[in-house]
């Protein structure tokens, strides 16, 4: 099985999307992190994950996604996730839908969630 994932940076205006195609298993959350990692150095602070082509989402992933969603928000930024069916899945299933969602309708903190 193929355990490569493809990141597609788009810049736009004051946000950067990145299109994820692949598995975000435990062999490439590390990708991932480094992905948005450099998105954080150079000052990108509205990141948007499209998910669109991501058939697969597990713990390790979720563990980067609330790591960077809290270094965003502590620098006036966000983190949102365009979801595929399977992805709006996991994170319904853990409870973070609502996180990821329009930066609008984010008003949580998670503070108390330990990565």
């Amino acid at each position: 099985m193929d355990r490569k994932i493809q990141i597609h940076k788009n810049n736009m205006r004051d946000l950067t999307e990145l299109r994820i195609v692949g598995r975000l298993d435990s062999s490439t959350a590390s990708v991932l992190s480094h992905a948005l990692e450099e998105e954080v150095k150079a000052g990108h602070y509205k990141v948007v994950l499209n998910l669109l082509e991501t058939d697969f989402l597990s713990s390790a992933a979720i563990r980067v996604l609330i790591q960077y969603y809290k270094e965003l928000r502590s620098k006036r930024g966000f983190l949102m996730v365009q979801p595929s069916d399977v992805v709006r899945s996991t994170i319904t299933m853990v409870g973070l839908a609502d996180l990821f969602s329009s930066p609008v309708q984010i008003d949580k903190k998670v503070t108390d969630i330990d990565i």
